[in-house]
C-alpha cells in the first residue's frame, strides 16, 4: 500500500508528550506496535500505541522542553507516525496545542518545523511559509534536516534570495549536496544572478556519483543547461550539455528529443536523425518519444526526401493509433472496475513494497500506465486513501467476528453464560464490549459510506489523465496526418513519387 514510509523508531504519535521513564520498551503494547508498523499495517500499529501510551498524557504540560523522547536507545519524535499514515488533523491538533500551552523556545521551534513539514507534504507550500515563519532560530543554529526543508519552502514559494543563503549552507553537508548545488543554481538564475547560476550548473553537470539520485541530479543539470543554451540560440553548446544526459537515465528522452533540436537549430537535419531515430525506438507512451517520431519525419522532409518523410509520417500514425487504441482499452478497464481489482492483486502478491515492482508486470491495460500514474501526488494520494478505507473495513470485520465469536450480544463471555455472569466486575466487563460493539457498529457505517465514493473519486481522476493522454496522442495523430499530405505536395514539386504512393 502506497503511503509515506516510515522507519518506527523515529515516529510516535502526537498524543505523546513524555519523559523517556515513563513508557517500558518492553511493554506488550508496545511491541506490537513495532512489530505492526514493521509489516505496514499502520491500524494495528496506531492502535497499539494509543494503549501503551495513553497512561502518559498528552501534549498539555507547559514544563516540558521536547517534543521527542527516549525508549530504550531509541528516539521517538512526536506526530512522525500519524504522518507516516497521513492523519494530518490528529497531528496538526496535537502541535498547535502544544504551542498554545507550552513556553519553551525548542518545543515551540519544533512543533512550527513538524507543522510546516506537515504542509509541505500536502502541497500547501504557502501555510508551511506561515509555520516556518514563526520559528526563532539564527540560520547558524539550523540543522541540515532543518536547512533542507526551509530551503524546500522558499524555492516553493519564490523566495530565491532567501533560498540561496540557506541552500549555499546546506551544500557543506555531504549528504544534500548534489541537491543543494542543484536547487542553489535554479535559485540563483530566478534572482536575477545568471552568471553565478550557470556555473553552478556547470559544476553539477561535471560531477560523478555511484549514487542513483545525484547521477539524476547530474543529468537534470546538463539538461537545464542544454535548454538554456537552446533558449539562448546557442545550439552547438546545447548540443554538448544534451549529450552528457546518460541514456538510461530518467531524463533520457527529453535528452534526445533536445539533441534533435540543436541540430535542426544548426540546420543539420541529417545529424538530428541520429537521437531521433533512438527515441522513436521507446514507448510511443512518452511525449518526448511521440514529439521525435514526427521530428524524423520533418528532418526527411527538410532532406528534400519526400519519399521517406511520407513512410515516417504512416509510421508515426500507427504507433499513435496504437497508443490511443490501448488508452482507449485502460479507460474502459477502469470504468468497468478491473483497474482497482488488478492493483489489488498487485499489491496482494507483492507486499507492502508493491508499488515499487510495478515495473516488473507484464503490460496489461490495467498495468501498462499504473507507474506513471501513481507519479502524481493526487492520484496516488487517493488510491492510498481507498486502500487504507478498504484495509478498515475487512479490519473492523475481523474485530466484529472475534466479538461474536467470544462475547454475547450483552457483552458477557460466551462460555461463561448469564448465570455465571452476576458479579460486578463481569458486568463493568459487559458494559464496555457493548460500547465497542457500538463504536464498531458506528464506525462501519462510516467507512461503508466513504468506499464508494473514495472508489469513485479515484476512478475519475484516473480516467480524466487517460483521456488527457489520449486527446494528445490524437493531437499528434493529426499533425502526422497532415505531414503525409505535405509529403506528396512536396513529392509533387519534386516530381518524386513517396513511398507506398498511389
Amino acid at each position: 500500500m502506497l503511503r509515506y514510509i516510515c522507519v518506527i523508531w523515529l515516529c510516535m504519535p502526537s498524543s505523546v508528550f513524555a519523559d523517556s521513564d515513563k513508557v517500558d520498551e518492553k511493554d506488550l503494547y508496545v511491541r506490537e506496535a513495532f512489530f505492526h508498523a514493521q509489516q505496514g499495517e499502520y491500524i494495528d500499529a496506531i492502535s497499539r500505541l494509543d494503549i501503551a501510551l495513553g497512561p502518559v498524557g498528552g501534549l498539555v504540560d507547559p514544563r516540558s522542553q521536547s517534543l521527542s523522547f527516549n525508549i530504550g536507545e531509541k528516539q521517538f519524535s512526536a506526530g512522525d507516525f500519524e504522518v507516516s499514515y497521513r492523519m494530518f488533523n490528529r497531528v496538526e491538533r496535537g502541535y498547535d496545542e502544544a504551542l498554545n500551552k507550552n513556553i519553551f523556545k525548542q518545543t515551540r521551534n519544533d512543533a512550527l518545523y513538524h507543522l510546516a513539514r506537515i504542509y509541505m507534504r500536502e502541497s500547501h507550500p504557502e501555510k508551511a511559509l506561515t509555520y516556518i515563519s514563526r520559528t526563532i532560530e539564527s540560520d547558524s543554529e539550523l540543522s541540515e534536516d532543518s536547512l533542507f526543508l526551509r530551503s524546500q519552502i522558499y524555492l516553493s514559494n519564490g523566495k530565491f534570495p532567501e533560498a540561496v543563503n540557506l541552500l549555499r549552507k546546506l551544500e557543506e553537508f555531504e549528504e544534500y549536496r548534489y541537491f543543494a548545488m542543484y536547487n542553489l543554481a535554479i535559485a540563483l538564475l530566478r534572482s536575477g544572478q545568471e552568471s553565478a547560476g550557470l556555473k553552478k550548473l556547470e559544476k553539477l553537470g561535471m560531477a560523478s556519483s555511484g549514487n542513483e539520485v545525484d547521477l539524476a541530479l547530474i543529468d537534470k543539470a546538463n539538461l537545464q543547461m542544454g535548454s538554456l543554451m537552446l533558449e539562448k540560440k546557442q545550439p552547438i553548446l546545447a548540443k554538448k550539455y544534451f549529450n552528457r544526459v546518460r541514456l538510461s537515465g530518467p531524463f533520457t528522452n527529453k535528452a534526445l528529443l533536445g539533441s534533435g533540436w540543436a541540430d535542426v537549430a544548426q540546420d543539420h537535419f541529417d545529424r538530428a536523425l541520429v537521437p531521433w531515430t533512438e527515441l522513436t525506438k521507446r514507448d510511443v507512451g512518452d511525449r518526448y518519444v511521440r514529439e521525435g517520431l514526427l521530428g524524423v519525419a520533418y528532418s526527411y522532409e527538410n532532406l528534400k526526401l519526400p519519399g521517406r518523410a511520407n513512410l515516417q509520417y504512416k509510421k508515426a500514425i500507427e504507433a499513435f493509433d496504437h497508443e490511443i487504441s490501448r488508452l482507449d482499452a485502460s479507460i474502459k478497464r477502469v470504468e468497468d472496475g478491473k483497474f482497482l481489482l488488478k492493483v489489488f492483486r498487485i499489491g496482494l502478491k507483492n507486499g507492502s513494497d508493491w508499488p515499487s515492482k510495478l515495473r516488473n508486470e507484464k503490460k496489461t491495460p490495467e498495468t501498462q500506465y499504473l507507474w506513471e500514474l501513481l507519479v502524481s501526488n493526487d492520484i496516488q494520494r487517493s488510491l492510498d486513501n481507498y486502500m487504507d478505507l478498504d484495509a478498515l473495513a475487512r479490519k473492523i470485520k475481523v474485530w466484529e467476528r472475534y466479538l461474536d465469536e467470544k462475547y454475547t450480544e450483552t457483552g458477557q463471555p460466551v462460555s461463561d453464560g448469564l448465570a455465571k455472569a452476576r458479579n460486578k466486575a463481569k458486568e463493568q466487563a459487559g458494559e464496555k464490549v457493548k460500547r465497542i460493539r457500538a463504536s464498531l457498529r458506528k464506525s462501519k457505517q462510516q467507512v461503508y459510506a466513504l468506499l464508494p465514493k473514495q472508489r469513485k473519486l479515484f476512478e475519475t481522476m484516473v480516467i480524466d489523465e487517460l483521456k488527457q493522454r489520449r486527446d494528445r496522442a490524437t493531437e499528434y495523430r493529426v499533425q502526422a496526418g497532415l505531414g503525409v499530405i505535405e509529403s506528396y505536395k512536396q513529392a509533387e514539386k519534386l516530381e518524386v513519387q513517396p513511398r507506398g504512393g498511389k
